[in-house]
């Protein structure tokens, strides 16, 4: 079974603390720390080399290991029909040349230049072997001791990817423009109701997101940064999604909805505006008389024992105390 697998910090220099305190605060609550290459991704040589001096102390560690983006896209990857450099994908940025304008919060150059970024980083751990790259902003931060093969663990059987059936973030152009399926289709447009992005969990099957890539680059005769305009997990959830429907890909989907809740509640329905399904979710089940213990047991067996993770800030606004139960063992973005 290949289940190599690695760790992506995406940094910028503002944030060069946050990746230092994060790298401090897994090795001191992961039993494992060691066993798990990890790499910090900068922009330039020139910032990887500012982080080299102000992370030293952090770098004594034989698996933690920098990267620069300027670095990275000095090679071509042999797979990729297009190729762009680092100065050519900050110009198609800064041109609006694009498959549409943006998807989601990536509404400025900067915003875009984040997604790009993390696209190719995956790319790069996949071109050095990895089949699994647990992405993490730098801002986050663990919340109790865990393994980190407890992590990657639920994906190494099959790969996990979990959707809302119906609401929750979505833009159906990444389904109709980007990835170009047919809306008269029933598949494609169970695509355009469902809800990607449930909470920012990222881990990634390098070879899925590879072929994805592949795809995408061969449909639109253009390099990755004419068609992630926006987070690349939601377009890679969707990819997923789409092919675990039409029975292509063996993965393990989880469908929030009423085939998972059906015997406590009738699910609800959230915008495609909504920001993180399930928080909004939390936040509307306490309105209910569901019995929370029960949904509490539900969401540990079914999704928090198998990712452990929830985003920080919303951690911080988790609407019922009981919900402190959840097996929330990291916090990804936002939590320092």
């Amino acid at each position: 079974m290949k289940n190599k697998s690695a760790i992506h910090i995406q940094l910028y220099e503002p944030h060069f603390n946050y990746g230092i305190n994060l790298v401090k605060g897994l090795k001191t609550n992961t039993g494992d720390f060691a066993e798990y290459d990890i790499f910090i991704l900068t922009d330039t040589e020139e910032i990887k080399e500012k982080f080299r001096i102000a992370a030293s102390e952090i770098l004594v560690n034989k698996n933690v290991n920098l990267l620069s983006l300027e670095n990275v896209l000095e090679k071509d990857f042999d797979h990729l029909e297009y190729n762009e450099n680092y100065e050519q994908c900050h110009k198609n940025i800064s041109d609006g040349k694009s498959v549409f304008s943006h998807w989601g919060s990536s509404f400025n150059h900067v915003r875009k230049w984040l997604c790009i970024k993390r696209a190719y980083g995956i790319l790069e751990l996949e071109r050095r072997g990895y089949d699994y790259v647990w992405c993490i902003d730098a801002e986050s931060y663990p919340k109790r001791p865990f393994n980190i093969s407890e992590i990657f663990s639920s994906n190494w059987e099959k790969t996990l990817v979990s959707v809302s059936e119906e609401g929750g973030w979505n833009d159906t152009r990444i389904t109709t423009e980007v990835f170009g399926y047919d809306p008269s289709k029933e598949i494609t447009q169970k695509l355009m109701k469902c809800g990607v992005r449930i909470n920012d969990f990222w881990i990634i099957n390098t070879s899925i997101f590879k072929s994805m890539i592949n795809e995408l680059t061969q449909k639109h005769r253009n390099p990755v940064s004419y068609f992630i305009v926006g987070c690349e997990q939601a377009a890679y959830e969707l990819y997923c999604y789409y092919n675990y429907l039409n029975g292509n890909m063996d993965i393990e989907c989880i469908e929030f909805g009423n085939k998972v809740f059906g015997d406590l509640f009738d699910s609800p329905v959230f915008p495609s505006e909504s920001d993180v399904y399930l928080h909004d979710l939390f936040s509307w089940v306490i309105h209910t008389n569901t019995d929370i213990s029960k949904f509490i047991g539900r969401m540990n067996q079914i999704y928090f024992n198998k990712v452990l993770c929830y985003r920080g800030d919303m951690s911080r606004s988790i609407p019922h105390q009981g919900f402190e139960q959840f097996n929330i063992k990291f916090l990804c973005s936002n939590a320092q």
